[in-house]
């Protein structure tokens, strides 16, 4: 995750968020598919994963009457909330 513009050369895989989406919850949402993404990949000492793979993954969004930073604190909070209880 970047928090300036950078360049990436043609064997990475960009993913820019619209404006609608915040970047920490597009960044949570990719990392969780990533290991479906890697299943997916081919290659036998490199494994490739091409812009037409990447491009048939969904990503979810957020409810519409929830803003993204609300379902991230809301999970931010429950998760903490679960690991008290568990001690």
């Amino acid at each position: 995750m970047a928090k300036k513009p950078i360049c990436t050369n043609q064997g990475f895989k960009s993913f820019i968020p619209i404006d609608e989406i915040n970047s920490l919850y597009l960044y949570v949402a990719i990392k969780k598919i990533v290991p479906e993404i890697q299943k997916a990949s081919h290659g036998n000492i490199i494994a490739e994963i091409t812009k037409e793979l990447v491009q048939n993954f969904k990503i979810p969004l957020p409810h519409p009457r929830r803003s993204d930073q609300d379902c991230w604190r809301t999970g931010t909070q429950e998760g903490r909330g679960r690991k008290k209880h568990d001690r």
